[in-house]
């Protein structure tokens, strides 16, 4: 049971095809060695972790590294499998991403991913001139830390 679970996950690297082998496999052997009954609970437990590896948690994952939506994970996957086989489905996702940080880049936007990201937190909230509330749900981005300190003066002292 150990190998077959070890060449199913390893199987589960290659995009599409890998982890249809590598489960058909596992199957096949679950078959000749201890019959239908676990070949069909083999098969049922495969098909249920691919799902839900596939379908719930690659998407939110990569949606936070690379700073992309799920949906959008999703539809480019979908998109460039259909356009490009497993190749296209493939490379999707970093060829979005690399499109996404393009457009941020155009409009002037500050880095949404990578290691020079800005470490942000929401904007405190804070009444305006007229006493109607500012901040979170505004429309505003959240800020940058540095810019939420104090300015400090001359002397390097707070005031």
């Amino acid at each position: 049971a150990l190998p077959l679970a070890v060449l199913v996950f390893f199987g589960g690297l290659f995009p599409i095809v890998g982890a249809f082998v590598s489960g058909l496999i596992a199957v096949l052997v679950a078959l000749a060695d201890q019959g239908l009954l676990t070949a069909a609970l083999t098969l049922a437990l495969i098909v249920l972790v691919q799902q839900l590896e596939g379908n719930l948690l690659e998407p939110v994952i990569l949606g936070s590294i690379v700073a992309l939506h799920p949906l959008v994970i999703i539809l480019a996957v979908t998109a460039g499998g259909y356009l490009l086989g497993i190749l296209g489905a493939f490379l999707a996702v970093p060829l979005t991403a690399i499109a996404a940080r393009i457009v941020d880049h155009v409009r002037g936007r500050d880095i949404a991913a990578g290691p020079d990201r800005p470490d942000t937190e929401p904007e405190p909230q804070r009444a305006t001139a007229d006493g109607a509330p500012r901040g979170r749900g505004s429309g505003r981005a959240s800020r940058p830390r540095a810019a939420l300190r104090w300015p400090a003066t001359a002397g390097g002292r707070h005031e």
